[in-house]
């Protein structure tokens, strides 16, 4: 066995990648099939028991729950909005800037 040197025995070992990013994937995928499935559990209660109480009783247990599923229904409509105000200003500064007629 070889002996070795303090610079070599202090030395941290090499690294092999950031952990951050190795184990951000697994934890936000795991967050998200957790809070699509707990909505998903409240819609199909709701409508499984097809009453006004079981609708109120839920809403006032799971109201938090709220926020983030407006926001996740949002997110993708509001994207969708800009990105077609977009494309009609490029093709409106392109008609302008060529003289082509729409």
């Amino acid at each position: 066995m070889s002996a070795l040197s303090a610079k070599e025995y202090m030395a941290p070992p090499p690294r092999r990648g950031d952990f951050e990013a190795d184990t951000s994937f697994g934890a936000w995928t795991l967050v998200w099939t957790l809070y699509v499935t707990k909505l998903v559990t409240v819609v199909l209660v709701v409508l499984a028991a097809r009453s006004y109480n079981a609708a109120v009783l839920l809403s006032a247990t799971t109201w938090f729950w709220l926020g983030p599923a407006i926001a996740l229904g949002v997110g993708p409509l509001l994207f969708r909005y800009r990105l077609r105000r977009v494309r009609a200003r490029r093709d409106a500064l392109r008609r302008a800037e060529w003289l082509v007629e729409p």
